[in-house]
């Protein structure tokens, strides 16, 4: 119990962070429940909460067995206060419906074995009412479908202000869902999806949030570990909005996220987004040579900022889809990059705009093991818009199978593209041949790069191929070439 000290002599509470002493206590013993893991507390749990409005609910240790799935309505005014070593076994979830002012603390949840994996855990919904005022702090989720579910009911009803602060989730399906969310912080989040379950082809997001969200903020999240998606119908780590078109999904904002555990492993992509207004990720750290990404992002009709981040794994792209122009826009700024091709992927794009836009500074890009078609940039649809600049790009080693002909910073293969690329430093250190390759098919685009360093390109006149009689259309001004022989 970290905010409050109860005094079960006096059946007083005294809060440690206002002061306060509150003299309305209640013991959930008081209502018959046993807590020896063995009785069924279902009916002691349910007639103490239900009948609770304006209390602290004091939880003594123990384990409580509730044997059916249990839903509360339209409560209001309740702490709920678990000692030291307080375990909820639910079965088929623990719902609470229409709710204000609750704060549950110290209580661990688990799914009992019977619906392991196969039930949501804890669920927050609101049927009849908006949801609002709720604090989940100092709790942990077992082996459910979703640990905690945030869920507005057929839309009608938006939760307001919900605050989850040291809050843990483990082994489960998609351990938290939000949707229809207004005013979301979560404090030092742990994550961690189940590898048992048995229907693969389920598993879903670490963190999913799906619409009518606003002003969602994570500060310090750990996302640990997850299925191979090479084995799995496997989406994003994260997913933003994507299963709907017009999801009003403004402002989120994620600060401080560590991703550990995934040796070996691959994902599909880290952030799978969608619809969302404005999603700002900071201090983003992967630190694994071994674990994979298709993508990084996966963005549409989407805007997503990385600043600040530190990133150490195979693959790793970015890649804007949406069919439609400007609708997509990443951007990354000031974040470290250690890279290397994907072990059984024979080619290797990093930037892909498709017809969003892509907007690249301030950052530093190590490429290792990076095959046999590596392109920086790749514009593979009309109307793509990259501008890279104030970047240092160093090619550390090609693979067994690379070639120093198959290397590019810039393919650019369709009309109506914009390519701004400026004041970089890129070392090729001989494992590129040419920088620039234009497909001669193509007639419109704009394409401008200025003052940029070229270190160790094996070319030693022009550093562009495939354009024939356009490469004048193509501004090009004060530029070096830099050779250390």
């Amino acid at each position: 119990m970290h905010d409050y000290k109860i005094d079960n002599s006096n059946q007083t509470a005294y809060c440690t962070v206002c002061g306060s002493i509150f003299n309305n206590i209640i013991n959930l013993k008081s209502f018959g429940a046993v807590g020896d893991g063995v009785t069924d507390d279902y009916s002691s749990i349910l007639n103490a909460i239900s009948s609770s409005n304006n209390t602290i609910l004091y939880i003594p240790s123990g384990t409580y067995n509730i044997s059916e799935p249990l839903k509360i309505s339209e409560i209001h005014d309740i702490v709920l206060i678990g000692d030291e070593d307080v375990n909820f076994i639910v079965s088929r979830g623990f719902k609470l419906q229409d709710i204000e002012n609750i704060e549950i603390n110290n209580i661990n949840f688990i799914q009992n074995s019977a619906d392991k994996f196969e039930q949501d855990i804890l669920i927050i919904e609101t049927p009849n009412s908006k949801c609002e005022n709720i604090t989940i702090k100092d709790c942990s989720f077992l082996d459910g479908n979703a640990g905690i579910k945030l869920n507005s009911y057929m839309d009608h009803f938006p939760l307001y202000n919900i605050l989850l602060s040291n809050v843990t989730i483990k082994n489960c399906v998609s351990p938290l869902y939000a949707d229809s969310v207004i005013g979301l912080t979560v404090n030092n989040l742990y994550v961690n999806q189940t590898t048992e379950y048995s229907n693969i082809s389920k598993l879903d997001h670490h963190i999913y949030i799906s619409k009518n969200c606003d002003n969602v903020i994570f500060y310090n999240t750990t996302i640990d570990g997850g299925i191979d998606n090479s084995i799995a119908n496997y989406n994003g780590a994260i997913n933003i909005a994507t299963a709907y078109e017009n999801t009003n999904v403004y402002n989120i904002e994620f600060n401080t996220i560590n991703v550990i555990n995934r040796s070996n492993k691959e994902y599909y992509t880290l952030f799978d987004t969608g619809y969302c207004k404005n999603l700002i990720v900071r201090n983003l750290k992967i630190d694994d040579i071994s674990s994979s990404y298709n993508m990084l992002v996966y963005n549409y009709h989407s805007l997503f900022t990385l600043k600040d981040s530190y990133i150490n794994c195979q693959g790793g792209s970015f890649s804007n889809i949406t069919n439609a122009p400007n609708e997509d826009t990443i951007i990354v700024d000031n974040c470290k990059f250690n890279l290397s091709c994907i072990n059984d992927h024979t080619s290797y794009w990093f930037l892909v705009p498709n017809q969003g836009k892509i907007e690249f500074s301030d950052c530093s890009i190590d490429l290792n093991n990076v095959g046999l078609n590596f392109r920086l940039i790749q514009t593979s649809a009309l109307n793509g818009e990259v501008i890279f600049s104030s970047n240092t790009v160093n090619f550390i080693s090609n693979n067994s199978g690379g070639s120093i002909y198959g290397n590019y910073i810039l393919n650019c293969w369709n009309d109506n593209c914009s390519i701004t690329i400026k004041d970089n430093n890129i070392y090729a250190n001989n494992l590129c041949n040419l920088a620039f390759t234009i497909s001669k098919e193509i007639s419109h685009y704009t394409i401008d790069i200025s003052k940029n360093k070229f270190y160790d390109f094996v070319s030693k006149g022009s550093l562009f191929t495939n354009i024939g009689i356009m490469e004048d259309k193509v501004t090009y001004l004060d530029n070096e070439q830099l050779y250390s022989n």
